[in-house]
């Protein structure tokens, strides 16, 4: 495995940082992240490789699920990150919604100390402002939304969202 020769850190990192942490701020309104810099391994999406790069270093864990090999090597060579059991990892990446198992052993945090938690990376099939035919519209409301903010997901089973603590039908 080989390390990402396209990909700079220092601006292309600190770029894709920002929008994500303006996504994370502004719940269900969506962004596209560049990924077209990166070689990713088969099944990891760009947008996921993108967000391991940023996030992951070598004072963080993760895990990864419904993946090959391949991508949990690719994350570990490219951020020198350390590669742990799904119950111990502050990242989880998972390939789809139907890896429950790994959800539910999860880090959990509280409201007085949610730097405990995993932050979970999902890939979807797709996502979408507006509605799209056989695919889960989710609302998002709370701080950092005016509102009710709506999008559409492909690939977004109902049991995964079942084990979220925030989450409702």
């Amino acid at each position: 495995m080989t390390r990402e020769a396209q990909f700079e850190e220092a601006h292309d990192g600190q770029a894709a940082f920002r929008l994500f942490l303006d996504s994370m701020a502004r719940p269900g309104q969506l962004r596209r992240l560049d990924a077209t810099k990166l070689a990713p391994p088969a099944g990891l999406a760009g947008a996921s490789a993108l967000l391991g790069l940023c996030l992951l270093d070598s004072e963080v864990s993760f895990h990864c699920a419904g993946f090959a090999p391949e991508v949990a090597e690719y994350l570990r060579v490219n951020t020198n990150s350390r590669v742990v059991p799904a119950r111990d990892a502050d990242f989880v990446f998972l390939g789809d919604s139907s890896r429950l198992d790994e959800v539910a052993v999860a880090k959990t945090g509280d409201p007085e100390y949610p730097e405990l938690s995993a932050t979970l990376v999902l890939q979807v099939s797709e996502l979408s402002e507006e509605p799209l035919a056989g695919c889960r519209r989710v609302a998002t409301s709370g701080p950092g939304v005016d509102g009710v903010r709506t999008f559409s997901v492909a690939g977004l089973e109902t049991a995964f969202l079942t084990l979220l603590p925030f989450a409702s039908e």
